[in-house]
């Protein structure tokens, strides 16, 4: 699995804690769809294709990181 940038690690906590992707484009001042674009992003560098299953990746490599 590639490495989450600092960004793609702060997009991924805000869609943790539930936020939208326009909530996450207002609070990181981009536009939703470079926001969406992102998450694409992180979803080809996990190799998942879900949200759920992105944020447990996410998660795993935090713990693996320790």
């Amino acid at each position: 699995m590639e490495k989450l940038t600092e960004r793609e690690q702060l997009i991924t906590q805000m869609i943790a804690s539930g936020s939208s992707v326009k909530e996450i484009a207002d609070k990181v001042c981009r536009s939703e769809h470079t926001i969406t674009k992102q998450i694409q992003v992180i979803y080809d560098k996990t190799g998942i294709a879900r949200r759920l299953n992105a944020l447990a990746a996410y998660y795993y490599q935090i713990l693996v990181q320790v």
